[in-house]
């Protein structure tokens, strides 16, 4: 009976362990301590929120572009409350505060529902990463 509920025991932390695990999330940009790192990843790439917000927009699924813009928009300005790694603080605040410019654009696009400017707004956004890594990454 005690190996029995010895066991039942082991077997409800392991579980307990798993569950916290699960619970674990992404950072947002409501989250104070999300990183450069953390937000570039979920604003760039071919699954970042930027190209989510593009894709969204071309399929005419506008209630999901703009919810996607919005947390693109969220992350853009939460950026500048990081510091650099690399670089001037000068430099980090003009171009962080670019990014949040550009994401905002995208956002706002999607808001109108403008495919065009949709993608312009986007292809900006792709376009300038280099500007920003080549003095701070």
């Amino acid at each position: 009976m005690v190996r029995k509920l010895a066991s039942v025991m082991a077997f409800s932390a392991c579980a307990l362990v798993a569950l916290a695990g699960l619970n674990a999330r992404q950072a947002t940009a409501q989250d104070k301590k999300a990183t450069t790192k953390e937000i570039m990843k979920a604003c760039t790439g071919a699954k970042g929120l930027c190209k989510k917000t593009l894709d969204a927009g071309n399929a005419g699924k506008w209630a999901d572009a703009k919810a996607s813009g919005a947390e693109l928009k969220a992350f853009g300005t939460a950026l500048a409350a990081n510091k650099p790694k690399k670089g001037s603080e000068d430099s980090w605040k003009t171009l962080s505060a670019k990014f949040a410019d550009q994401t905002a654009a995208v956002a706002a696009a999607a808001d109108k529902e403008d495919k065009a400017a949709l993608a312009t707004a986007a292809k900006e956004f792709a376009d300038s990463c280099k500007a920003c890594h080549s003095v701070h990454k």
